[in-house]
C-alpha cells in the first residue's frame, strides 16, 4: 500500500504525458456521483487517453464524513503507479460500493 500523504503523490493516469489535452478528475470511492462519473469515463474519456489525445488523471478526495471517509479508506488499496490494475480496482469498487460503503463503521 502506499503512502498517499508524502509530498511526492502521484496520480492514477492514463494517456501520453504530452497530450495536447488534460482532464483532472477528482473523485472519492464512497461518492455515488463519483462512481457513476467513473462509469460514464471509461467510454467516453478513456479511449481518447489510450490514443494519445487526452491525458486523464485521476485525483483521490479526502473527505472525513459519511460515506466518503469510507471511500478515503479505501483509497490506498488502488494501485496508482499501475494504470490498469488501478483502474481495475476502482472498477470493482465503484461497481460494489453500496454494499461495501455500509459494510464497516
Amino acid at each position: 500500500m502506499k503512502d498517499r500523504y508524502t509530498p511526492n503523490v502521484e496520480f492514477l493516469t492514463v494517456g501520453l504525458e504530452h497530450a495536447s489535452i488534460e482532464v483532472e478528475a477528482y473523485v472519492n470511492l464512497g461518492c455515488p456521483y463519483s462512481a457513476k462519473f467513473f462509469e460514464i469515463s471509461k467510454d467516453v474519456i478513456k479511449p481518447y487517453a489510450d490514443s494519445g489525445h487526452v491525458k486523464f488523471v485521476v485525483k483521490h478526495v479526502d473527505r472525513s464524513e459519511g460515506q466518503l471517509l469510507h471511500g478515503t479508506v479505501a483509497n490506498p488499496y488502488v494501485d496508482h503507479d499501475d494504470p490498469v490494475v488501478g483502474f481495475d480496482t476502482m472498477k470493482e469498487l465503484f461497481k460494489s460500493q453500496m454494499s461495501w460503503v455500509k459494510s464497516f463503521k
